[in-house]
C-alpha cells in the first residue's frame, strides 16, 4: 500500500467506527424511543378504558338510585325499560374492560382483573335488579338491599384501582428499562470508540515505527555511498514510496559498482591491446619485406592470367550465338506444337459433332427397324395380298439393322479418336 493510503487510514477508520456507532446509536435509541411511545400510548388506552368503564359504572350506580327514588311514580313498563337499560350498561361496562388493548394473555395482572370484573359485574346487576323489586313494595327496603349492591361495586373499584396501578407499574418499569437500556448503549458506545481509538493509535504507531526506519536504512545507505562503500547491499519489503526510494538506492548502488567493475576491465583491455599493437608493429614491417616480393611474383601471374580470360571471353561469345540460334528453334518448334494443338482440338469438335449425327442416324434406323417390324405384322395379317409388301418390309428392316451397326461401328471409331 502507498504512503498516502497508510497516513489516511488511521482517521479514516476512525472516522468509520465513529460514524458507524453515532448511526447505531442513532438507530437503537430511535428503535427504543418508538417500543416506549407504542407501549404509552398502549397504556394511555388502559387509562381511558378504565377511566370510562369507572364513569359508567358511576352513571349505573346513579341511576339506580334515581330509580330507587322515582319507583314509586314510575310504571310497570318504565321500571322494565330502566332495568333494561341498567343491564345494558353494565354489559358495556364489561364489554370496554375486556377490550382494553394490552389483554392478549401476556399480563397475569390484567388478565386476573379482567377475569373477576365480569362476575361482579353480573352480581352487581342481579343485587340492583333485587334493589329495585324490593323498593316497589317498599322504598326503604330497596335502598338498604343496595348495601351489598354497594359492596360489589366497592370491590369493582378497587378492581379499576388494581387496574390503574398497574398500568402505573408497567410505565415505571419501561422508564427504568428505558434507562438502563440508554445506560448500556452508551457505555457500549464508548467502549466501542476506545477500541476504535486505541486502534487508530496502535495503527499510527506501527506505521510511525516503519516509516521512520525506512527513511533510517536509506540515510545509512546514502552515508555509506558517501564514504566510497560500494560493497552495501540493501532490501526492503515496503510497498510505499519509502520502499521504492530504498530499493532504487540499492539499485543505484548495484548499477556503479557495476560500472565501476566494467572501466576497471575496460583499463586492463586497452593494456593488454597496447602490448600486442606494439608486438603487431614489429611483426608487420618484416611481413611487408616479404609482400613486396610477392607482388612481384603476381604481377607475372597476372599477365598469364589476363591472356587466359581473353580466351574465355571468345568462347563466350560463340556459346552466346549457339544459345541465341537454339532458342529461335526453339520457338518455331513451340509455334508448330501450337498448330498442331489447334488443329487436333478443330478435329475433335468435328469428330464430336460426326459422333452426334451417326447417334441420330442410329435414332432413325431404330425407328425405321420398328416400323418394318409393324409392316411385317400386318402383312402376315394380311394374307395373300400382303406378301409382296412383307418382303419389302423385310428389306427394310436388313437395311435398318444394317445402318444401325455402321453407325455403330463408326461411332466407336470417332470415340477411340476422340480419347486419344
Amino acid at each position: 500500500m502507498k504512503l498516502g493510503p497508510k497516513l489516511l487510514l488511521a482517521p479514516l477508520v476512525t472516522a468509520i467506527v465513529a460514524l458507524g456507532a453515532g448511526g447505531l446509536y442513532a438507530a437503537l435509541d430511535w428503535r427504543q424511543g418508538e417500543a416506549l411511545r407504542q407501549a404509552g400510548l398502549t397504556d394511555i388506552d388502559n387509562f381511558k378504558t378504565v377511566a370510562q368503564a369507572t364513569e359508567q359504572l358511576t352513571q349505573v350506580r346513579a341511576e339506580v338510585f334515581r330509580t330507587l327514588a322515582l319507583i314509586a311514580s314510575m310504571s310497570e313498563a318504565e321500571v322494565k325499560a330502566k332495568r333494561a337499560e341498567l343491564a345494558q350498561q353494565v354489559n358495556g361496562v364489561q364489554r370496554v374492560i375486556e377490550a382494553m388493548p394490552a389483554n392478549d394473555g401476556s399480563d397475569a395482572t390484567l388478565a386476573e382483573a379482567v377475569k373477576t370484573a365480569a362476575p361482579l359485574l353480573q352480581q352487581f346487576l342481579q343485587q340492583t335488579d333485587k334493589a329495585i323489586d324490593l323498593s316497589g313494595v317498599d322504598p326503604n327496603v330497596g335502598i338498604g338491599a343496595m348495601r351489598a349492591a354497594e359492596n360489589t361495586y366497592a370491590e369493582l373499584g378497587k378492581l379499576m384501582q388494581t387496574l390503574v396501578a398497574r398500568n402505573e407499574a408497567q410505565q415505571a418499569a419501561r422508564s427504568e428499562a428505558a434507562q438502563a437500556a440508554s445506560l448500556q448503549l452508551t457505555l457500549g458506545l464508548g467502549l466501542l470508540m476506545l477500541l476504535a481509538t486505541g486502534g487508530a493509535l496502535f495503527a499510527a504507531w506501527r506505521l510511525q515505527r516503519r516509516v521512520v526506519g525506512e527513511l533510517a536504512s536509506a540515510v545509512r545507505l546514502s552515508e555509506r555511498v558517501a564514504a566510497g562503500r560500494l560493497d552495501t547491499h540493501v532490501h526492503s519489503d515496503a510497498s510505499d514510496e519509502i520502499g521504492d526510494l530504498v530499493r532504487s538506492l540499492g539499485q543505484m548502488v548495484d548499477k556503479l559498482r557495476g560500472s565501476l567493475l566494467t572501466v576497471r576491465t575496460a583499463t586492463d583491455h586497452i593494456s593488454n591491446a597496447a602490448r600486442e599493437i606494439a608486438s603487431g608493429n614489429t611483426d608487420l614491417s618484416h611481413r611487408t619485406e616479404q609482400a613486396a616480393s610477392r607482388v612481384q611474383q603476381s604481377a607475372s601471374s597476372m599477365e598469364q592470367l589476363t591472356g587466359t580470360v581473353r580466351q574465355t571471353a571468345d568462347a563466350s561469345r560463340t556459346a552466346n550465338q549457339l544459345a541465341g540460334s537454339a532458342s529461335t528453334v526453339a520457338q518455331r518448334g513451340g509455334d508448330v506444337v501450337a498448330q498442331v494443338v489447334s488443329t487436333m482440338e478443330d478435329i475433335n469438335t468435328s469428330s464430336r459433332k460426326i459422333s452426334d449425327i451417326i447417334g441420330t442416324i442410329d435414332g432413325i434406323a431404330f425407328q425405321t427397324n420398328i416400323l418394318a417390324l409393324n409392316a411385317a405384322v400386318e402383312a402376315a395379317r394380311a394374307g395373300e395380298q400382303g406378301r409382296g409388301f412383307a418382303v419389302v418390309a423385310a428389306e427394310v428392316r436388313s437395311l435398318a439393322q444394317r445402318s444401325a451397326e455402321a453407325a455403330k461401328e463408326i461411332k466407336s471409331l470417332i470415340g477411340a479418336s476422340v480419347d486419344k
